[in-house]
Parts: C-alpha cells; sequence; structure tokens
C-alpha cells in the first residue's frame, strides 16, 4: 500500500518482520487474529460452524472490524489472491491466508479504514498487504513447540525458507514453507 503515512487520514498499520518475530507466532492466521482490527477474524476449528459443512479445518481469513470476510481486499505484494475453494457456510467466499507461510513475510501492511475507492467494493473494511521476502538469500530454518501443563492444545511449528540470487543480483529463487 503506497504513498500512505502512518499519519494520513487513512493511516497504514506495519508489521515489519522483527515485529513478527518478537510477538511469537506460529502462523499468518495467528498474526492477523493479534491485530486489534481485525476482531472478526475467523480460523478453523475454533470456528468451524462459520465455514460450510463444517470442513473448514485449516482455513483462515481476515475479517477486518468484523464487516465479514468478503469486505476486507487481501494483497499479496500489492496484487490480489484468489478465493478459497471452500465457502463460509453464508455463501461468502474468502482469501485463505494459511496458505500463506510466516516465513516468507518481510512485512504486513494493513490499510484500516475503508479503501473502495481505490480498490473496489471487496475492500469496503480495509486491506491487507503481505509483503513477502522475495530478496532473501540463504536458508533458514524456525521451529516452535507450544504445550499447556495438561498438554490439550500442544501446537508445534516448522519453517523454512531458502533464497538464492544470481552473481547480477538480478534473478532471486525463494522458495518457503
Amino acid at each position: 500500500i503506497k504513498g500512505l503515512p502512518g499519519d494520513a487520514p487513512s493511516p497504514v498499520q506495519t508489521l515489519s518482520r522483527d515485529d513478527i518475530v518478537l510477538s511469537g507466532v506460529s502462523d499468518t492466521a495467528e498474526m492477523v487474529r493479534n491485530l486489534e482490527i481485525a476482531s472478526g477474524s475467523d480460523t478453523a476449528p475454533q470456528n468451524e460452524f462459520r465455514f460450510n459443512g463444517n470442513s473448514g479445518s485449516g482455513l483462515a481469513n481476515v475479517n477486518l472490524r468484523g464487516v465479514g470476510p468478503t469486505a476486507t481486499l487481501v494483497l499479496m505484494d500489492g496484487k490480489r489472491l484468489p478465493n478459497a475453494a471452500q465457502k463460509l457456510a453464508d455463501g461468502d467466499r474468502f482469501v485463505d491466508i494459511n496458505t500463506i507461510p510466516i516465513t516468507m513475510i518481510q512485512r504486513v501492511e494493513v490499510l484500516k479504514d475503508g479503501g473502495s475507492a481505490i480498490y473496489g467494493s471487496d475492500a469496503i473494511a480495509g486491506v491487507v498487504n503481505f509483503i513477502t521476502r522475495s530478496d532473501f538469500e540463504g536458508l533458514e530454518i524456525s521451529g516452535k513447540f507450544q504445550g499447556t501443563a495438561k498438554g490439550a492444545q500442544d501446537d508445534s511449528t516448522l519453517g523454512a525458507i531458502f533464497g538464492w540470487a544470481s552473481e547480477d543480483s538480478r534473478s532471486h529463487f525463494v522458495l518457503g514453507g
């Protein structure tokens, strides 16, 4: 989201790579849930009733200000992402943000106010733009385990990113998961 400073009439909240790492989140959905503006975002299995036929396990959407996932535009590197194959129970389509590995995210830009004048009707609630680590070089492996004393909510995450650049740095190949 270019040209919008933080103190403009339509402010943009930016999360840097350092902010993401320091927050300790395991995946993209958890990062979005922690945004104060994303109070209505749904992820399964906690909210499986919102998904059609209770088959939404592992899916997550962005729902800024609780207006609905169809009113929030989700971008990756400034380009629109396609909707998930699964529909919500009410027939709404959404972008599954769990398809974006947390290891691939360089920063996140959130246009907190409506962006329909610029982006169209799917940006009524706002815009979330995931900027990827497209110039990453090397290999990075990360792992995380969270557990409770009773073991009821154990969660483990493994992530990796590999990047290569040509000698003249004009070509990059980045793979993450």
